[in-house]
């Protein structure tokens, strides 16, 4: 999704406050909601066009580890100035940040020739590493959820 929608999100989803237990569907819909919030897609797009832009590459490009690091203080700036409205002040704001910044580090090692890429555990193993962390973005969904419902709103 967006870290707009980090940033932004401001309560339960349709669903989560019916009096009756929800049904699966709705159970099912909301997980796939909540996942697609947590994977920052604008930052990770633009990144990955940068990725390419920089290297005059289409089939990818050369892992740049001070763009990789930059697109992450992209999804940490966003994400902290656009949540402090909607995040119950600086504090929600800066966990929001912090997650929105992993979140972008987790799903970055998707991404060919992303930052990870200048690491010889991933360059040696870039066929299944995108695997293992896309199934840790998958339990990240679930901690960040979770960190952001436990954030008291004044």
């Amino acid at each position: 999704m967006s870290v707009w929608r980090i940033a932004t999100d401001e309560g339960p989803l349709p669903g989560d406050l019916d009096e009756g237990a929800p049904s699966i569907r709705d159970q099912f819909s909301n997980f796939i909601d909540k996942v697609v919030k947590w994977i920052p897609g604008d930052i990770a797009a633009i990144y990955a066009a940068g990725i390419v832009g920089f290297s005059g590459q289409a089939n990818g490009g050369v892992p740049s580890t001070a763009w990789w690091i930059l697109s992450a203080a992209a999804a940490l700036v966003i994400t902290f100035f656009l949540s402090l409205k909607h995040a119950g002040g600086p504090r929600g704001s800066a966990v929001r940040a912090l997650l929105a910044a992993a979140a972008f580090f987790i799903w970055s090692a998707t991404i060919p020739s992303s930052g990870w890429a200048t690491f010889d555990w991933f360059a040696d193993n870039a066929r299944i590493v995108p695997w293992f962390a896309g199934v840790i973005g998958l339990m990240f969904t679930a901690f960040a959820e979770w960190a952001t419902e436990a954030i008291p709103n004044p």
